[in-house]
């Protein structure tokens, strides 16, 4: 819920042919969130209409990881600068 409307707003800009490529949060149907990346297609369907299409994947573990590397250089550069080295 937190970043739908700047996926919306993405989402509605894109012209017939352009592609998005956007990560953003979502809530499962159990109430937990999700991080996800979806790659989408703004497609002309005729009578001046547009439709759109895409997939998403689950980019959670991605970006559990990158938290938890960012917390280790974070120790790792504070063990070194309490060192002196």
């Amino acid at each position: 819920p937190d970043d739908r409307a700047a996926v919306q707003s993405a989402m509605h800009a894109a012209r017939p042919g352009q592609r998005l490529v956007a990560e953003f949060r979502i809530r499962r149907p159990d109430g937990s969130r999700a991080w996800v990346e979806v790659h989408a297609a703004s497609v002309d369907a005729g009578a001046g209409r547009r439709t759109r299409t895409g997939v998403m994947v689950d980019i959670t573990a991605r970006k559990d990881a990158e938290v938890h590397l960012r917390e280790s250089e974070e120790r790792w550069k504070l063990a070194l600068e309490a060192t002196g080295d």
